[in-house]
């Protein structure tokens, strides 16, 4: 059961920080969009 808990934790760990790195990239891309123009 513990176990479970851990991997459950560790999914939205690994989710929260794709999204975080979603976001940077995201940034990233529309910042140099907006640079070439």
């Amino acid at each position: 059961m513990e176990n479970l808990q851990q991997n459950n934790k560790c999914q939205e760990l690994t989710r929260s920080l794709i999204k975080q790195i979603q976001e940077v990239f995201i940034q990233h891309l529309s910042i140099q969009f907006f640079e070439q123009k």
